[in-house]
Order: C-alpha cells, then sequence, then structure tokens
C-alpha cells in the first residue's frame, strides 16, 4: 500500500496514489469547522456554511510538527 523512503517519509505507491489525491486529505493540511463541524482544506472560509471558525486537526489531535 505505501513504500518508506530512505528520508523515513511515507510515499504511497502509485495505485494508492491517484486515490490519495481525490479522497484524503492530509492531516497538517485539515481543518475543522467550529460551526458546522466539515473538515477540508480551507484556510479562510468552511466551505460547508461561510463560517470562518476553523481549527487545525493536526493542532486539535497534538499531532504538530516539532
Amino acid at each position: 500500500m505505501f513504500t518508506e523512503t530512505r528520508s523515513r517519509v511515507v510515499d504511497f505507491t502509485p495505485e494508492v496514489r491517484g486515490v490519495y489525491n481525490r479522497d484524503m486529505i492530509q492531516l497538517s493540511k485539515a481543518v475543522i469547522c467550529v460551526d458546522c463541524d466539515a473538515i477540508s482544506e480551507t484556510i479562510m472560509v468552511c466551505p460547508g456554511c461561510g463560517s470562518r471558525q476553523l481549527l487545525s486537526l493536526a493542532r486539535v489531535l497534538n499531532r504538530t510538527n516539532s
């Protein structure tokens, strides 16, 4: 499903890469809307309700890069 490169970065195989690009959001880019609970990659306005009340999921889950 995935392979690990020498730099310890996980690289998805070609079969998974296409699905990843369409259907997945990287945790480091994911935000959750406080008002409607939608998860997206947007940085300014929730695409679901237009709210500006967004939280970084990585930060909420305590998974920020150090």
